[in-house]
């Protein structure tokens, strides 16, 4: 290096042109300028020049107020060479080094480790560039320059052995020194007349990989007049050992000593056919998995056709791009404070093959958050987080992207609310059940609850659990007061709001005093007035109209929403403020039944003030403000279902039974629909409205029973009467002919006895009896029908009943019969069944 005495360092700025450095802006040792303290307005060219006004090559310097700068070459880079780019930050370091490069104004790389290489530079790299981080912001730009060699003329002394004629091609051995590497090279000779042993042959360095070289002929090959191409030489950007589905991939094919224009380039590979191409790049956009194979190329010269030779193979292997998934925990509505977190993964892949990004609404190109080594991003959401998020991962390795993943949607809420409610109730008789239940508007999923009593303005927690409802069962007068719950979830125990107050009242089974409302209803229209009175069986003197409502809370009749007159409150012009519980206190602490009393405008339903006894007939009515109640056409619901369409305006329920209880409201076309009020069926307590049901039944029972005897009997009486008949048909035939006899057990009646009227009379009893079948033969010889009798003689004159007396149990028989065999003579019969 030769002696820089006499130089100095001089710069152009916009301010103050050019100067040196020891006019003011550094301070000179030697031929060294040195700057204590940057400011902006340093930014400037810087060179260095002699006495004689020979320079250096310039150099940019720029100075900025950002945090982030960006460390490139001071000199232009050599084609071929690598090139390195950093993104710098001002203190403090941020923990995510992320940065993305942009050259040109596009953006080219993003490096999550702040740092980006090109291994192989090119003229196509030549531009502006910065950098740009997530957080701290980005660089100035800075020009980066790239150098080309231009071949060096290097003349070789060749110590020719042989007749060079008709040469054009030598393969020499080169060498820098006799110990050192040699180097085989075709070189291609610039003139092709030979006038001696000595030849100066004109070689380019390009074709010579390394230092210039001084070389020695050892050998000379002949190769007739054929020139031999150098080889090509195919390289694959970017040269990453695996691609993902969807990169763009670019093939060149360098021909050294061949000028593009003047060639054209063929690209080949294992599974597909050649492509050729007049420029030395191949361009495979959004390349696929089937498209992994060798490639290879080759070239020829459009003048005369020549063609080079085969170039390296080069291997693409293409992978399907991975998909990322995201994951949000918790799901569902959030609110504001909660943490959540979301977690990306990658499918078959390990987690420390990746860094992460996410994005919010879309905007691949600016994460709202990225890391290197973790696949959760937790933060604490406000109402602005909302939105749809993705992530995807950039391999370490080689910087690839996997597929953008899903999008999950974040629903944040300014705040979470707890809503209690008490069911069936909220008034109720002492020795019934009430469930309160809890519940997160909005959301449903992970709460654990918790209810509170409040006394005096101070809460008291009375039970927590994951399930939303907390019963009390039976209820006792002292579970009577107001109760607030709320809802807790996540590790860092997030908590609702409070919900409002909900006031709970237990009444005795017989409460001494109860309260009268007129207008006897629930539901009133603003502006009307209204009576309250403590009313009981023994004297009410003492009880107080009390109420309760959401802006008082608690409060007597004489605090001024009411006046007094005994036991009496009266409201001369109801508002909608009086809407509340109202009941009789006594001085004692005793109360009556609480009633609800609700106030509005337009459309109101008329419905019962105290429970209904079931049993008991129920009237509804619609009532329109300034409309007669049969003009007021309505529909009727419960629990929220259509129930009933009435034009009158009335429905009626003849029987009202538990089914019934529930909540109810009306809706008019025109005018709305009036708030829902709870009908309560009380269950009857008289003992004879319990036993009507069973002495109904019993009265039936016996009804069927007596029935079923009396057809029982006629059937009987039937049969009877079918055999009897076929008996006496069967005698009378036989006792046509003179002599005829009829023969029962053994005694003889003729007929002629009979006709000729004689006075002895036999009394006939006859059993129908079911024999024993003890033998077969008997059993065959016996006839359903057949009748046994058994037959008396009786003495006496005249007609004389014989009475019958009752044997072992049978039916009795069921009418007289009179037969055509036995004149004037009755027959009593009994069914006799031996067991």
């Amino acid at each position: 290096m030769e002696d820089s005495t006499g130089w100095r360092v001089r710069r152009y700025t916009h301010s103050e042109k050019v100067s040196d450095c020891s006019s003011g802006w550094g301070s000179v040792t030697g031929s060294t300028c040195s700057i204590s303290s940057l400011s902006t307005s340093h930014t400037g060219v810087y060179w260095c020049e002699s006495e004689s006004g020979e320079s250096s090559n310039p150099v940019n310097i720029t100075v900025t107020n950002g945090a982030v700068i960006l460390d490139s070459p001071v000199h232009p880079v050599t084609e071929g060479d690598p090139l390195t780019l950093r993104c710098l930050y001002r203190d403090p370091k941020p923990s995510n080094l992320t940065a993305e490069f942009y050259k040109n104004g596009s953006l080219f790389q993003t490096q999550t480790t702040g740092e980006m290489t090109i291994r192989t530079v090119s003229k196509s790299d030549e531009g502006l560039y910065h950098c740009k981080h997530p957080e701290k912001g980005e660089s100035p730009q800075s020009w980066i320059s790239v150098r080309v060699l231009r071949p060096q003329s290097v003349f070789i002394d060749l110590d020719l052995a042989v007749d060079l004629s008709g040469m054009t091609t030598l393969y020499v051995e080169l060498k820098q020194n006799p110990d050192k590497a040699k180097i085989n090279v075709w070189l291609p000779l610039e003139e092709h007349e030979v006038m001696g042993v000595k030849h100066r042959a004109l070689l380019s360095q390009s074709v010579i990989t390394g230092p210039v070289w001084s070389s020695v002929l050892v050998s000379l090959i002949q190769t007739g007049h054929a020139e031999v191409q150098p080889k090509p030489r195919l390289t694959v950007q970017p040269d990453w050992p695996q691609i993902f589905s969807g990169e763009n991939v670019t093939l060149t094919c360098d021909l050294p000593g061949e000028k593009v224009t003047n060639t054209t380039y063929c690209f080949t590979s294992d599974n597909s056919p050649p492509q050729a191409s007049d420029e030395k790049h191949y361009i495979m956009r959004d390349i696929k998995v089937h498209q992994s194979s060798k490639y290879k190329c080759y070239g020829h010269r459009n003048h005369d056709q020549e063609k080079s030779d085969w170039s390296n193979e080069v291997i693409l292997t293409v992978t399907e791009r991975p998909k990322a998934s995201l994951i949000l925990v918790p799901t569902g509505q959030m609110f504001t404070g909660e943490k959540v977190t979301l977690r990306c993964e990658i499918q078959g892949h390990t987690d420390t093959e990746w860094s992460y990004s996410w994005y919010k609404d879309g905007d691949s190109n600016h994460p709202v958050h990225s890391s290197d080594n973790k696949t959760e991003y937790s933060f604490s959401v406000v109402e602005s987080d909302s939105g749809k998020y993705t992530c995807r991962g950039e391999r370490r390795s080689d910087s690839q992207r996997s597929e953008v993943s899903d999008a999950v949607t974040l629903n944040v809420s300014d705040r979470a609310q707890a809503v209690l409610r008490a069911s069936p109730q909220s008034w109720l008789t002492e020795g019934d059940s009430v469930t309160l239940s809890c519940e997160v508007r909005g959301s449903s999923t992970g709460w654990t609850f918790s209810w509170y009593r409040d006394k005096d303005g101070h809460l008291f927690n009375i039970s927590r659990g994951a399930g939303g409802s907390y019963t009390l069962s039976p209820a006792a007068l002292n579970h009577t007061g107001v109760y607030v719950c709320r809802a807790t979830r996540g590790e860092a125990a997030f908590h609702t709001q409070y919900s409002d107050k909900l006031p709970l009242w237990i009444t005795g089974v017989s409460p001494p005093v109860s309260l009268t409302v007129s207008p006897s209803r629930v539901q009133h229209f603003i502006t009307d007035s209204l009576s309250l009175s403590c009313e009981g069986q023994s004297d009410s003197t003492g009880w107080r109209v009390r109420r309760y409502t959401h802006s008082e809370k608690v409060s007597d009749c004489s605090s001024g929403w009411g006046s007094v007159t005994g036991s009496t409150c009266n409201i001369s012009s109801l508002s909608t403020s009086h809407t509340g519980v109202y009941w009789c206190e006594s001085e004692s602490g005793e109360s009556s039944n609480p009633v609800n009393i609700t106030v509005t405008n337009n459309v109101i339903l008329e419905s019962p003030v105290h429970p209904v006894t079931e049993r008991d007939p129920l009237t509804l009515r619609c009532l329109c403000h300034h409309i007669k109640p049969s003009d007021c056409i309505a529909e009727f619901y419960k629990d929220g279902l259509l129930l009933q369409t009435q034009t009158t305006g009335e429905m009626t329920s003849r029987t009202v039974s538990k089914s019934n209880e529930g909540l109810y409201h009306c809706k008019h076309p025109e005018k709305g629909e009036s708030p829902q009020s709870w009908i309560l069926v009380r269950v009857s307590t008289n003992p004879a409205d319990k036993a009507a049901p069973n002495l109904v039944g019993v009265v039936v029972g016996v009804s069927f029973a007596v029935l079923f005897i009396i057809l029982l009997i006629l059937l009987c009486c039937y049969r009877a009467n079918k055999g009897l008949k076929q008996n006496i048909d069967q005698m009378s035939q036989q006792n046509r002919q003179p002599g005829a006899e009829v023969t029962q057990n053994g005694h003889t009646l003729r007929h002629a006895d009979v006709a000729s009227g004689s006075t002895d009379v036999t009394y006939a009893k006859i059993e129908l009896k079911t024999k024993k079948p003890t033998k077969k033969r008997e059993m065959a010889s016996v006839n359903a029908d057949t009748v046994y009798s058994e037959l008396k003689h009786n003495t006496d004159k005249g007609f004389d009943y014989h009475r019958v007396e009752e044997e072992s149990s049978v039916y009795q028989f069921c009418r007289p019969v009179e037969a055509a065999l036995m004149t004037s003579q009755w027959i009593r019969t009994e069914l006799d069944y031996e067991p």
